[in-house]
């Protein structure tokens, strides 16, 4: 953009073109051509510094650069509220403070890893056991911790779930299904296998890829079922359609009548 500039200014200095502005001036086409890429130069140098200032995190703030936009607590109305802030990070051992760290990321899950980095170069010792809560809870965090060879107690995030009544009425949750290790399949509460189809790669936001297991029951009841959902939702739609448009008297397409005049 910048060598297109520099040739439409070239363009304009030897054609004597005069830059005109205000009412009662008519501006030629390469005035607006040249006001226009300027103005794109301005508002791309105004983007990049935007991204730079933002790294690798989702937002930040205009008054606090290394502050970025966090989901705080609902107010008293419950309306939740993103204000900017900061994700800090205490680290205790037998009652004491022993690290802080402060992390734009909104989430704890994401500062795991790097807190325990920082504590490895702040401490002078080490530590073979941690506890925390759900929202430290991922592969990825405990696969660094069994090679840190560090035993881990994190309380995993489902457990408030697991054991209710409503969770194992949800007869499509795996943990409510019977799980055969020796074909690697699952068994429904309907005595269905749900038969392993692909395993997929995923990679998350912190760059880390984990590997997915894809289970799918076969059969021609369940495709016959499903076809059948997929009709009545067409038509519902339809429906719908026709309703809002008030046209449910009218037929979609005219009637030819005979010679007669019967339709």
């Amino acid at each position: 953009m910048k060598k297109y500039l520099k040739k439409l200014n070239a363009m304009a200095g030897k054609g004597n073109l005069q830059f005109v502005s205000g009412r009662g001036h008519r501006k030629e086409q390469l005035q607006k051509d040249i006001e226009d890429l300027r103005a794109a130069l301005s508002k791309m140098k105004e983007y990049e510094t935007q991204l730079h200032i933002c790294g690798n995190r989702n937002s930040y703030s205009k008054t606090d650069h290394d502050a970025a936009f966090m989901h705080m607590k609902d107010d008293h109305i419950m309306n939740g509220q993103r204000k900017p802030a900061y994700n800090l990070q205490h680290a205790v051992n037998s009652g004491f403070i022993v690290d802080v760290g402060i992390f734009p990321n909104p989430t704890d899950v994401l500062t795991l890893k790097p807190f325990l980095e920082q504590m490895e170069s702040n401490l002078p010792f080490h530590f073979t056991r941690l506890v925390a809560d759900a929202g430290y809870e991922s592969e990825e965090n405990l696969k660094y911790l069994e090679t840190k060879n560090i035993q881990a107690y994190i309380k995993p995030s489902n457990y408030e779930q697991i054991g209710t009544k409503k969770f194992e009425a949800q007869i499509g949750k795996k943990e409510n299904m019977r799980y055969d290790a020796e074909k690697d399949c699952y068994i429904c509460h309907n005595g269905k296998l749900m038969v392993k189809t692909k395993t997929a790669r995923v990679k998350t936001a912190s760059g880390y890829t984990r590997e997915e297991t894809h289970y799918l029951c076969r059969g021609k009841e369940k495709v016959l079922a499903e076809s059948v959902l997929y009709a009545m939702a067409h038509n519902l739609g339809r429906l719908h359609c026709r309703i809002q448009n008030d046209k449910l008297d009218l037929h979609l397409y005219e009637l030819k009548t005979d010679a007669t005049g019967a339709a």
